[in-house]
């Protein structure tokens, strides 16, 4: 089953359940930040605002692209699954 096949309907679907499992996995990947952690038990200062934190760690996707694109594939792949499944039956 081709997924460009697929209705249009079908595949921005597809395309919205991906990039909401990678927003997660970006969240997921600052709650686990180290960046975080210091913003959180600095009291004052440059580095206690977490806004600032967070967008200097945005600039090094380094630290987060591997968490990101797990959970971007993973609902895509259950959703192509999910699609399988409503085809054979």
């Amino acid at each position: 089953m081709n997924p460009l096949s697929w209705r249009r309907e079908h595949r921005i679907s597809w395309l919205a359940f991906s990039v909401a499992g990678a927003l997660i996995g970006v969240l997921l990947a600052w709650l686990d930040s180290p960046y975080r952690r210091l913003c959180q038990s600095t009291i004052s200062g440059e580095r206690a605002d977490c806004a600032q934190m967070l967008s200097l760690w945005l600039t090094h996707p380094s630290q987060y692209w591997q968490m990101a694109a797990l959970c971007a594939v993973i609902p895509a792949v259950a959703f192509y699954g999910f699609q399988l499944m409503r085809r054979a039956a």
